[in-house]
């Protein structure tokens, strides 16, 4: 009897599958998931080399999950269940305490981490440049107590222990907030669906940033802080969908002090005098409505002519710091590295910037390796 019912349920599992993939097939492909963030795979094209090398057959597979019918109801399922059954985590997000989803550490290797310091070591070595950096640590840790038994390594700390040690010979001023937040744990500084800090804890890291580079921080009660949707579920929640978790709050701070700025998108040649795009709002990547997302370049001068330039090489972290910090300067030239691919230090040099920020969260800082184009120019 047990042999019978294994059969048939082998049969039934292989006629699903067949149908989803003839569902994949005869549907148009969808190009983009806005719950994911992220453009879909789509069918291959077909050549015999990428059949002998097993390419066409990963893009097939890559297609057939992409596509799956009923796809983000059944990851939403499978997250449930997960929890449901007192896993930790599903799909790499740990299901922390409070309603926090927290990403687990992609990497534990410090080998990226290593090349991307020794590359801004060697920019400094120019003489030419006053350079910071700072290391934004994320939820997990800082919310470390929120995490699972057992969930937690240190390896953010050693990023930060080794970044130190590495720039302490240099002019390079190392800045890690990481006791700042710490300090303010119980506040809502990170996002409970999302990878980035919340309006307050940017602006914990801007006052914090401020304070390392001898620049006096406006107070909060310069600002009106403004909520904006109270709906966003960022990049956490789609990879682990629970359904009896809230939205979480995006916030601005609007300076209640006079103040103009004139944002232009250098690659798209667009200008605009707010950091801001709300249309981002009515989708689900609300985060976006900073900067309208990310670019390879963009120049901020605001109406505070004291003659102070700053180019900020970042991650998206900075794209909720950069409202406040663009209050101390009159220009701020930002730039994605991993889109930016010309000299960045020629950009330098033809608009007269010396003082230089590099700002990433820590997480982003062991993985990502586009950091090190500031050394490959050096001469």
């Amino acid at each position: 009897m047990e042999k019978h019912i294994k059969k048939w349920f082998s049969i039934a599992f292989c006629i699903i599958l067949i149908l989803a993939m003839t569902v994949c097939l005869a549907k148009p492909a969808s190009s983009f998931s806005e719950s994911e963030n992220r453009s879909l795979a789509q069918f291959p094209s077909f050549s015999s080399e990428s059949l002998w090398s097993g390419e066409y057959m990963e893009d097939i597979e890559a297609f057939s999950t992409d596509q799956f019918p009923f796809r983000n109801s059944l990851v939403a399922l499978k997250a449930q269940f997960e929890k449901m059954l007192g896993k930790k985590e599903s799909g790499g997000v740990y299901f922390a305490d409070d309603d926090y989803l927290i990403e687990k550490p992609v990497s534990m290797d410090l080998k990226i981490a290593t090349a991307n310091l020794n590359s801004l070591k060697k920019l400094g070595s120019k003489g030419t440049y006053n350079i910071s950096l700072m290391l934004i640590p994320t939820a997990y840790e800082v919310l470390s107590d929120k995490l699972p038994y057992g969930a937690y390594t240190p390896i953010q700390n050693q990023v930060a222990a080794l970044a130190k040690d590495t720039l302490s010979q240099t002019n390079i001023n190392f800045i890690n907030p990481t006791q700042a937040l710490k300090d303010n744990f119980d506040e809502y500084i990170y996002f409970r669906t999302d990878h980035h800090q919340t309006a307050y804890g940017s602006y914990l890291s801007y006052k914090h940033l401020c304070e390392q580079m001898g620049i006096t921080p406006y107070s909060e009660n310069d600002f009106t802080k403004k909520d904006l949707s109270n709906e966003f579920f960022g990049t956490m929640w789609s990879k682990a969908p629970l359904f009896n978790v809230s939205g979480d709050t995006i916030s601005i701070y609007e300076p209640k002090f006079d103040i103009d700025y004139e944002v232009k998108y250098v690659a798209e040649d667009k200008t605009s005098n707010s950091f801001y795009e709300n249309s981002w709002l009515e989708k689900k990547d609300k985060y976006s409505m900073f900067f309208d997302g990310n670019h390879p370049v963009i120049s901020i001068t605001s109406s505070n002519k004291n003659g102070k330039k700053l180019a900020v090489y970042k991650d998206s972290y900075a794209n909720s710091i950069l409202p406040l910090l663009a209050n101390h300067y009159e220009e701020i030239h930002v730039f994605d590295l991993r889109y930016y691919n010309a000299n960045p230090l020629l950009y330098l040099e033809e608009n007269n910037i010396s003082d230089i920020l590099v700002l990433y969260n820590t997480a982003n800082f062991i993985t990502d390796t586009n950091t090190v184009k500031l050394g490959v120019f050096v001469k």
